[in-house]
């Protein structure tokens, strides 16, 4: 009975004890709920993160007190830890960590939470995260790991970061491996420790050039040296197929050249395009080249170039005399005979190069000299001016009976014309191949420097053509009716007339500057602006007219007549000054379409065919329309002249001048 009595005793304090502790706890909770209450939070998940916001470890701490979860993502499903991270805030983290909230490395936003705090520089966070299971290759950009990402940005204290947790110094991004990250933003700090932990010393860009070519390429010989000594191989290939010697010489870097030496590379196998070093260098003119060479290559001098011959030979032929003299030095024979047994001397004048047989003759060999008519045919300028300087009669005739000058103009060669004036030639009018003058050889040639040449010594601009014309001369202008008809048909063809007939306008131009009569017609009254306008060049017809021949499309004053609106339109400088209507051509007179020029004006003239008064009269084109004063219907009614009202006809008149364009459309 006493045992059941204490029994029952201590039941009842246990549930009075109990009762009162939950009494305190549940007094707790709502003290807590209310101070959270009074700071204008709720015992919710959007408190939680209103809190991470505001950076209130206070109110994380009485959140988990009221057993509010910290680990539940918001409406944008970032977590607090999430959020924490992204803000940079490592005391956040810390506190929520130290309230038992696990750490949450998934990404957010598409991008993981260690590319962000890379990217926003966060340091000690990103310490923290990759300390705590975080990825050291977190991908930064498309194919971009962290590593290669923090050297192109020069983050060197994210860079050593990264290394420490362990970053992949070999996976590379679009622009290639670490290393080549490093080497192209000239990184000598991150290059020394990528090298240092075993980087690839050898390794190549994406598209396969050796990085120590890359190095070189962008005038970087100190880290090109680096890599070689590292372990880089100087006959590495890139997709090209060029190696460190090779670019080496591309880019005249010697000692980077000699190191490769010195590591072994092959001289005898590089090239340089289709040549080997030494030809090429030569071909350059590189004088220290070709003698860095040599010291390389004993038997360097005695070499042939593809043809056979001696390359000493060939280079004084292609005009490096000072390479084929490094060459002799070196050994070179200068009696040898190349494979068609010739010595150097025989080919100098067999080849008429007489640059090179004064070379020789000043080495000892003797041999008679070229002549100025075979260097001529040969077009030998250098060798010509050579001769001609030193005494060669140049008015002399040639075996075909020309001189030469007039083989120069014949054949269009100006550079021998002028070369010839220059030193003496004379012209001559009676010089006449196939019967026509130097001049006009050289309009039907369409040479205008030529024709200049000639004027400037002594041609006439005004000389007529012989008569008859040859079938050669006649052939020149076989593209234009005209021109060949009247050169058949008619005499007294002037210079200014063939560059007229022929749309030579800057020709015609010099043949103006030097002279020639534009109001001098043929035998048969044919103007030279009648030539020009039989070729359709407007330009031309106002040049023969006394003007300034205007651009295609930029007239100082141009008048428009529309046929199918019986509509007459006056521009000037582009602005319409007048517009009217008109009467032109009626059925069996159509007045013709096209651009034409006012070749002459008059006042007051009386039609010849009809008899009738044409006041303000404009000629088109030297024809026999032309623009009037007359009746105007409103509808075609004239025999092919253009009609206008007289007010308008009379201020058209007043404006317009000889030369000026009308386009009928």
């Amino acid at each position: 009975m006493r045992r059941l009595v204490v029994l029952m005793t201590l039941t009842i304090l246990v549930v009075v004890g109990a009762v009162d502790l939950a009494g305190r706890f549940t007094e707790f909770d709502w003290f807590t709920k209310r101070r959270l209450q009074r700071e204008g939070y709720q015992a919710d998940n959007d408190s939680v993160h209103r809190a991470i916001e505001k950076g209130d470890t206070l109110a994380l701490t009485r959140l988990k007190a009221v057993d509010v979860p910290l680990d539940q993502p918001d409406a944008t499903g970032k977590t607090p830890f999430q959020k924490a991270v992204l803000a940079a805030r490592l005391d956040l983290v810390h506190h929520l960590t130290g309230l038992g909230v696990a750490i949450d490395l998934a990404p957010t936003g598409g991008r993981s939470l260690e590319a962000a705090t890379l990217q926003q520089g966060s340091l000690e966070m990103l310490d923290f995260l990759l300390g705590h299971g975080g990825k050291p290759d977190m991908e930064m950009e498309p194919g971009v790991p962290g590593l290669v990402w923090s050297i192109r940005e020069g983050k060197d204290q994210a860079f050593d970061l990264l290394i420490k947790h362990g970053a992949s110094i070999r996976t590379g991004g679009p622009e290639g491996s670490p290393l080549a990250g490093a080497l192209s933003a000239g990184n000598l700090g991150a290059v020394g420790k990528l090298l240092k932990l075993g980087a690839d010393a050898g390794g190549t860009t994406p598209g396969g050039k050796p990085l120590t070519v890359v190095c070189l390429e962008q005038g970087r010989p100190d880290l090109v040296k680096r890599l070689v000594m590292a372990g880089a191989t100087p006959e590495a290939e890139g997709p090209d197929g060029e190696t460190l010697l090779e670019a080496a010489f591309r880019l005249r870097a010697k000692e980077i050249f000699q190191l490769c030496l010195l590591k072994g590379a092959d001289l005898e196998k590089a090239r340089s395009g289709r040549f080997g070093l030494l030809e090429a260098a030569c071909q350059s003119n590189a004088l220290d080249w070709v003698e860095l060479l040599l010291r390389h290559r004993a038997d360097g001098a005695q070499r042939s170039v593809a043809n056979g011959e001696a390359l000493w030979w060939n280079e004084l032929r292609q005009g490096r005399p000072a390479v084929a003299e490094v060459l002799l030095e070196a050994g070179a024979d200068i009696d040898g005979r190349n494979k068609d047994g010739l010595t150097a001397i025989e080919r100098a004048i067999e080849d008429r190069d007489f640059r090179l047989t004064r070379y020789l003759f000043g080495r000892g060999a003797k041999a008679p000299g070229s002549s100025l008519w075979g260097t001529m045919q040969a077009k030998s300028y250098d060798v010509m001016r050579l001769l001609a300087a030193h005494g060669d009669d140049l008015n002399n005739p040639t075996s075909t009976g020309l001189t030469l000058l007039g083989f120069a103009v014949t054949q269009g060669d100006v550079t021998a014309a002028a070369l010839l004036f220059e030193y003496g030639a004379r012209y001559d009018a009676n010089d006449r191949p196939g019967g026509h003058r130097l001049l006009e050889w050289a309009i039907a040639n369409r040479q205008s420097a030529m024709a200049e040449l000639l004027l400037e010594n002594g041609a006439d601009p005004n000389g007529r053509l012989g008569q008859p014309v040859s079938s050669e001369f006649l052939a020149k202008f076989a593209a234009n009716g005209s021109l060949t008809y009247r050169l058949k048909n008619e005499k007294n063809i002037s210079p200014i007339m063939l560059a007229a007939g022929s749309k030579q306008l800057d020709l015609a131009k010099a043949l103006v500057r030097r002279g020639a009569q534009r109001n001098r017609p043929t035998n048969d009254h044919t103007y030279p602006v009648t030539f020009a306008i039989n070729s359709g060049d407007i330009p031309m017809a106002q040049l023969m007219l006394g003007r300034e021949p205007e651009v295609e499309g930029k007239h100082e004053r141009k008048i428009v007549v529309s046929l199918d609106e019986q509509v007459a339109r006056f521009y000037k400088e582009g602005e319409l000054l007048y517009s009217t209507g008109c009467s032109t051509g009626r059925s069996g007179f159509r007045t013709p379409r096209g651009t034409f020029v006012i070749t002459d004006k008059s006042r007051l003239r009386h039609s010849t065919l009809y008899g009738s008064a044409m006041p303000f009269f404009m000629r088109l084109s030297g024809s026999a329309v032309g623009m009037h004063q007359g009746n105007c219907p409103g509808y075609p009614a004239s025999h092919g002249c253009i009609r206008l009202p007289y007010t308008y006809a009379k201020n058209f008149f007043g404006v317009a001048q000889v030369g000026d364009v009308i386009v009928v459309e």
